[in-house]
């Protein structure tokens, strides 16, 4: 155990036996140079030995408290968490991070770094009173100030702000700050995390601000890219002017793209790709684009509004003129237009002169609507022949390429799914090509069920069998059962008919078709993903086999897809992992789903109970003569009890 000179002292005064242990402390409290390391020979200088993995060499502390770390400690290999060591003279604080580090290699000196890439690598600040004019890189994790010039052959990099009366510049300037300087003169390109401002920005490349560019004049040959505002009195750019805030100019004339968070003004707006804005887009002339318009705000033009691909505003839509694209047209306001609406439109002069044309999908939202017919907040209304026309409105599906028919959905508009997991799009009625209805859920009749039945339109007439009915009548089990598929009824319990059981006494009520089957409907144990192919492991075999198709329930409505089975338990469709990992597995497809025709049981009932009427009829009149006959036996014997007495 160490001890100090006056506990060694007192163990070795005169007439003091010393144990082993005193002997031990002795030793403990001395320094060994070959076990401590340390070493000092007559005319050389003290020698100390780094050890460990980072060559720890000396430590300098306040006090010898075990609690109390070392303030400073000198190391010789420096070990970066997210690097190999580096061999080097290291000066770190109490907390390990290096304050002064000196290459062995190379000699680089790093400020607060331990991989100095320069001669002279800062992490952090640096303050420079006069010009900065080197002809390599300015690189600083921190800000750049300088009262004159900047001025570089290789690239300008700052972390922090740079700021000048010039920047010149033949490849980049970089700063995770703003830029800012009476003129900026660059032949690649311009990034700043903050803003950028300057009288005149002349590049050849890029300008990139993750604030707002101001200037007089702005002339890039490829893009200008701002988070905030673009204000400048003319924007000239070859390719893109992109801004997450407002972009304002007299003039701007784009080869490319105009991308904007905020509004677009300009008496100008010439663009040969897109307008996208996140705020209204107003114009005094003409708003021309061979792209898309969108904005966030309104889209107002005093001339024309014209497109080759979409317009898309979340505010209203006004031109003076024509609207015309080839492509959508999507507004959360009113679109008001003098002249026609064209929406998508391949050749207009092949189409209908009317005020509205649309080639593609219409939606529609509505809202409140405070009037006599249309006081409620619906989902949208729509409204039909109120002043002109005659008749009927006419519906027409001219079908395209697929089946026809009708279908209409309900959208539920859950945040999140619920478990087990039901689709947010749910079917409720299918107007079929083949003039049938299918409905999805209760029928609910406020009025009468009316069919068609006059003799005119029958032939092949024939007297049915009642007794047969009555038989085949007898011979249908009613079962209770509850629907797998809990959407049906609740789980509430049913009684009804089998279908399959219904066929074998009166197949002609039965009918089949192609319909999916809830025979496995459970959730996943495990989905997984690799490209586009979805693997999905099931809890119990699934008893599927190859190219079968399968419906799933998702949380954005069904899917149906073909399997691949890869087991027992497992198989695999194409697609995304991620649209499936809450999807519950519903079952497969099958050719023969069995459908009851109720209309012919309830004719089957009607003729059975005729014959239950003419069973009946005959039983009265068989009761009638057995009453008869028992009155008379009965007055018989009352004669005969008479004649005994």
């Amino acid at each position: 155990m160490i001890k100090n000179k006056v506990d060694l002292k007192a163990r070795f005064k005169a007439n003091c036996i010393p144990t082993q242990a005193d002997f031990e402390d002795l030793i403990e409290s001395g320094i060994n140079q070959l076990d401590d390391g340390v070493k000092r020979t007559p005319g050389d200088p003290l020698t100390i030995m780094a050890v460990g993995d980072t060559q720890e060499l000396l430590s300098l502390s306040k006090s010898f408290d075990p609690k109390q770390p070392p303030a400073w400690k000198i190391n010789l290999n420096p070990a970066p968490a997210d690097a190999p060591a580096n061999p080097g003279f290291n000066i770190a604080n109490a907390g390990g991070e290096s304050r002064l580090f000196i290459d062995e290699a190379t000699g680089n000196v790093g400020i607060g770094n331990k991989m100095p890439k320069a001669r002279l690598d800062v992490a952090g600040e640096m303050h420079i009173k006069g010009a900065i004019d080197v002809t390599g890189t300015i690189s600083t994790m921190a800000d750049i100030n300088a009262n004159g010039l900047i001025n570089t052959k290789a690239n300008i990099h700052a972390d922090g702000v740079v700021e000048a009366n010039v920047i010149v510049a033949r490849d980049k300037v970089t700063a995770g700050g703003a830029v800012e300087a009476n003129v900026i003169s660059v032949r690649d390109k311009v990034i700043a995390g903050g803003a950028v401002e300057a009288n005149v920005i002349i590049v050849r490349d890029k300008v990139t601000a993750g604030g707002a560019v101001e200037a007089n004049v702005i002339s890039v040959r490829d893009k200008v890219t701002a988070d905030g505002a673009v204000e400048a009195n003319v924007i000239i750019a070859r390719d893109k002017v992109t801004a997450g805030g407002a972009v304002e100019a007299n003039v701007i004339t784009v080869k490319d793209k105009v991308i904007v968070g905020g509004a677009v003004e300009a008496n100008v707006v010439s663009v040969k790709d897109k307008v996208i804005v996140g705020g209204a887009v107003e114009a005094k002339g003409v708003i021309s684009t061979d792209g898309n318009i969108h904005a966030g705000g309104a889209i107002d033009a005093n001339g024309l509004i014209s497109t080759k691909v979409n317009i898309h505003a979340d505010g209203a839509i006004d031109a003076k003129g024509l609207i015309s694209t080839k492509g959508d047209i999507q507004a959360d306001g009113n679109i008001q237009a003098t002249g026609r609406v064209n929406i998508g439109v391949r050749e207009a002069n092949d189409r209908p002169p009317v005020k509205l044309d649309v080639h593609g999908t219409v939606y529609f939202e509505g809202g409140p609507i405070v009037s006599e017919f249309y006081s409620k907040q619906q989902g949208g209304y729509m409204n039909w022949n109120v002043n002109n026309g005659t008749g009927e409105t006419t519906f027409i599906n001219n079908s395209g390429r697929g089946p026809g028919g009708f279908m209409f959905y309900n959208y539920d508009g859950r945040e999140a799914p619920l478990q087990p997991i039901l689709p947010r799009y749910k079917k409720l009625l299918y107007l079929t090509a083949d003039q049938s209805v299918d409905f999805f859920g209760d029928i609910r009749i406020n009025g009468t069920v009316r069919v068609t039945s006059d003799l005119r339109i029958k032939k092949n007439l024939t007297s049915t069998n009642n007794v047969a009915d009555l038989d085949i009548l007898c011979n249908l089990q009613v079962t209770n059962y509850q629907h797998i598929d809990s959407q049906k009824t609740d789980n509430q319990p049913v009684k009804g008919l089998i279908a399959q059981q219904v066929e074998e006494v009166f197949p002609e009520a039965v009918l089949s078709k192609q319909e999916f089957v809830p025979d496995i409907y459970a959730a996943a144990e495990n989905v997984t993903g690799a490209g586009n192919t979805v693997t999905f492991t099931m809890g119990k075999p699934h008893g599927l086999q190859n190219n079968n198709t399968l419906k799933l329930l998702t949380s954005s409505g069904e899917k149906e897809k073909v399997v691949t089975v890869t087991g027992e338990y497992s198989f695999t469709i194409e697609g995304q992992a991620d649209e499936y990992k809450d999807a519950l597995v519903y079952g497969k497809q099958v050719d023969d789903f069995k459908m009851l025709d109720y209309n012919r049981l309830f004719v089957l009932n009607i003729s059975a109970t005729q014959q239950l009427k003419i069973e009946n009829e005959q039983l009265k009149a068989k009761n009638q003569i057995l009453e008869a006959m028992l009155a008379d036996f009965e007055l018989r014997l009352s004669t005969i009890e008479n004649l005994k007495n």
